[in-house]
């Protein structure tokens, strides 16, 4: 069976290697400025370095945040918001944006349900300021309509609601 690890990496790094063939190919048709202007190999080489980078920082972003967000609420948990959170952040940003859409924005409902957790069980101040921070961030995304802002609300109201399936649960057991 893969694991769920492997198969990010290797998305990632398939998504990097065709932003690398784009970005190695257009040295071919020449990148830069020439005498009539922008050679034809300038604008494919830009987007191939767009992708090559985006595809690096949602990697490292998915390590970090899904590694931390998969030790708090465990693999299965881990699993819904990911997945709902990134499906339903997609569905809004084609209605807003139609323009480009990634896993950026499940890794947004992942952070944002990790600071739900700061805020319910973590009674130290500086994660409960820094989890405010945060989802005061996703609050003034959503308001500029970036799809980032809606998958870090999404990942919030997901988080609330397990926690609030987890309490009901527990109180059905004793």
């Amino acid at each position: 069976m893969i694991s769920r690890r492997s198969l990010e990496t290797g998305t990632a790094l398939l998504t990097g290697a065709f932003g690398a063939v784009v970005v190695v190919s257009s040295f071919g048709n020449g990148i830069g400025w020439s005498t009539a202007g922008v050679e034809s190999g300038t604008f494919p080489f830009i987007v191939g370095l767009i992708i090559l980078s985006g595809s690096i920082f949602n990697l490292v972003s998915l390590l970090l945040v899904g590694s931390a967000s998969e030790q708090l609420w465990g693999s299965r948990r881990w699993l819904i918001i990911w997945f709902i959170g990134g499906v339903l952040s997609e569905i809004i940003a084609f209605a807003w944006q139609p323009v480009g859409a990634g896993n950026s924005v499940a890794n947004f409902s992942l952070a944002a349900s990790v600071a739900v957790l700061c805020l319910t069980r973590n009674p130290l101040r500086p994660a409960r300021i820094a989890a405010l921070l945060a989802l005061g961030a996703g609050v003034s995304l959503l308001l500029l309509n970036d799809i980032h802002g809606a998958a870090a609300m999404l990942g919030a109201v997901i988080a609330i609601v397990l926690i609030w399936f987890d309490r009901r649960w527990l109180l059905k057991r004793v």
